[in-house]
């Protein structure tokens, strides 16, 4: 197959044969012309300042010859220059590009609504299309039926009525049906007091997304930016008191001639591929090669057995297959997330974070847990990789990093960070995902909720893209998380600009923040990405309010003043205003005050003025006690 526009534009969308999209990618990748036009394809249609080419000029466009490019009715020479008009012009481009992308997610027909297809009939037996006729003047006709009923010209014809078993029998069919799950249901169901099922999930970043991290003396492990879904606070008992995890089978040693096997997943586990440069699912058990990626979504968890060990993955990690086929020590690295091992089938384990590596020598009956952790300083650029915790939850484990050793016991941290430093300490409150073998209850159900979105026969990156506009506030934030892990930054940026709902710009908010505390290169992409959809200007602010600022910054009244006037109506960007309440509110500990970023010229913004105009906007830790109200005050009082 020759590549040419047309067939980039159909690889980008993913409507060629297998075939087709390997040979396709192969060209695109031997061509750094087809490369960079595709990088620019994705850049133009993600432009909002572009407008629709007009009919004249030197970018005018005819659409019926787009619709002809795109059906492959033009004629070869008409073909040549039309695509010569679409590589010198942004406009042009973006127009063949945005429509070939929508054909391609429609899928199906579009169903014409009944009462749209009578109408159109009508029309061309209507009134306005029977031609007047002079009278007799010998005797006055009788009037005729005319062929159809006269109607107005804008006006929906009535429908022609249906008899009521047609008409009522589907409706009441559904409510017995509904009447009957809600009964046989009513008894089985049941939603654990700690997680009620109408809570958002990760509504709201915590302020410990990029809150400053001191170098305590016994480090935390724990992940910087905290999982959206809600888990139940772990047990506070004691380790020596923790009941020991029971004995289990170690899994079955994997094939000479295979690096790794990924167990069926119950939920959503991705492979990349390095010939389509897209995420694929893994539907059933898999072999795994050396190098392969390997990613798991928010809620799910997966297991990969390399050699005798099974790694289970909790929720959103990514994890490199390092081990060659037969090699006596098993070794993956960890990109991103969480990684338990409970009772390995073999004595040692190496582990990749950082382009560095560490030995694990594993006790028969450990369980420990291996977390990315970031230790970014609020206000500062991010300038280093995520350090690597390992968690000793049981049994006895002893870290080989270099010519040092470290034995851990049960309830002993280490914390490594990229140039190699090792700290170690003890810490009795484990963390949830690693106490906790088996999920939840409420993890379960909203698992299944999500899971229901995906299809098999639909690409993971359009699901997640549906998935964002479904109606329940516990999908939504789980849907932006799921794009910002496949790492489309082109498609996660609108959200944080998206109109009339808040609940996705902050899930947005949240999932910006931890993508970038992930690495420089993170970092870099996400400045690179702010500055396509806000301008420089307001792209280099924006990325400022994402890292946060420093104490010595939140003391400062430029920035909050800048910060308020953010909030003003003058701003066309929801994003930025949406930003701008996140950081007011975190500094100076209030609620929103009633501002809302989709209408900002209401009260909201009235009450945050005048707390800037009394001098009263100051840091949480520097503002002075709300004065209690008179009503308060006789009450004490009495």
């Amino acid at each position: 197959m020759r590549l040419t526009l047309r067939t980039l534009l159909a690889w980008l969308d993913d409507t060629l044969q297998p075939h087709e999209v390997r040979e396709i990618g192969r060209q695109v990748a031997e061509s750094p012309y087809a490369r960079e036009l595709s990088e620019r394809i994705h850049r133009v249609t993600r432009q909002r300042r572009l407008a629709v080419p007009g009919r004249s000029g030197p970018e005018g466009s005819d659409p019926n010859i787009v619709a002809a490019y795109l059906d492959n009715d033009l004629d070869p020479e008409e073909v040549a220059e039309f695509e010569k008009r679409c590589l010198t012009s942004d406009v042009n481009l973006a127009e063949v590009a945005s429509v070939h992308q929508i054909l391609s997610l429609l899928g199906h027909k579009v169903k014409v609504p009944t009462e749209a297809r009578h109408r159109m009939y009508q029309l061309g037996k209507g009134r306005e299309a029977v031609a007047k006729r002079r009278p007799i003047a010998r005797r006055r006709p009788e009037p005729k039926e005319p062929v159809t009923r006269p109607i107005q010209p804008w006006a929906l014809p009535e429908p022609p009525r249906q008899p009521w078993i047609e008409r009522y029998g589907p409706a009441i069919a559904i409510l017995l049906l509904i009447g009957i799950a809600i009964e046989a249901a009513r008894e089985s169901l049941s939603v654990p007091p700690h997680a009620p099922m109408n809570v958002p999930v990760a509504v709201q970043p915590e302020p410990e997304a990029v809150a400053p991290t001191p170098a305590p003396v016994v480090p935390p492990v724990a992940v910087v930016a905290p999982s959206p879904a809600p888990e139940p606070s772990a047990p506070k008992a004691d380790v020596a008191k923790a009941k020991p995890v029971e004995p289990t089978p170690p899994p079955p040693s994997v094939p000479d001639d295979v690096a790794a096997i990924a167990e069926k997943p119950d939920g959503i586990l991705l492979r990349y591929d390095e010939d389509t440069r897209e995420w694929e699912r893994i539907a059933k058990q898999a072999k795994l090669r050396t190098s392969d990626l390997v990613l798991g979504l928010e809620p799910f968890r997966s297991s990969i057995d390399i050699g005798k060990v099974r790694l289970n993955l909790i929720h959103e990690t990514e994890v490199r297959i390092l081990s060659k086929p037969s090699a006596p020590v098993p070794a993956f690295e960890l990109v991103r997330g969480r990684v338990a091992i409970r009772q390995p089938g073999s004595d040692r384990l190496k582990v990749g974070y950082a382009s560095r590596s560490i030995t694990l020598e594993l006790a028969p009956d450990c369980v420990v847990g291996l977390e990315r952790y970031s230790r970014h300083q609020r206000g500062e650029p991010i300038t280093r990789p995520t350090s690597l915790g390992v968690i000793c939850q049981q049994g006895q484990i002893t870290i080989v990093a270099g010519d040092r050793r470290e034995t851990l016991s049960p309830g002993g941290t280490a914390l490594l960070e990229p140039d190699g430093s090792l700290q170690t300490g003890q810490n009795p409150d484990l963390p949830p995902w690693l106490v906790r073998a088996q999920p939840s209850e409420f993890e379960g159900q909203v698992k299944d909720q999500f899971l229901k979105l995906f299809h098999a026969d639909r690409p993971v990156l359009a699901e997640v893209v549906a998935a964002i506009e479904d109606d329940r506030e516990l999908i939504k934030p789980l849907a932006v998380t799921a794009l910002k892990a496949l790492g489309d930054l082109s498609l996660l940026m609108p959200n944080l600009s998206r109109p009339n709902d808040p609940t996705v710009r902050r899930a947005a908010i949240y999932a910006v923040r931890s993508y970038m505390l992930t690495g420089p290169e993170a970092y870099a992409r996400v400045r690179s990405a702010l500055d396509e959809e806000f301008g420089a200007d307001l792209g280099g602010f924006a990325l400022r309010m994402l890292t946060g600022f420093s104490p010595q910054e939140m003391r400062d009244p430029e920035l909050l003043n800048r910060l308020v006037s953010t909030l003003a109506p003058d701003q066309d960007s929801i994003g930025l205003r949406e930003l701008a309440l996140d950081n007011l509110k975190f500094i100076t500990g209030r609620d929103d005050l009633g501002y809302d970023p989709d209408r900002p010229d209401g009260k909201g913004l009235e009450a945050w003025t005048e707390l800037l105009r009394r001098g009263e906007l100051k840091p949480m830790n520097e503002a002075a006690p709300p004065r209690p109200s008179t009503r308060s005050s006789k009450k004490a009082r009495s």
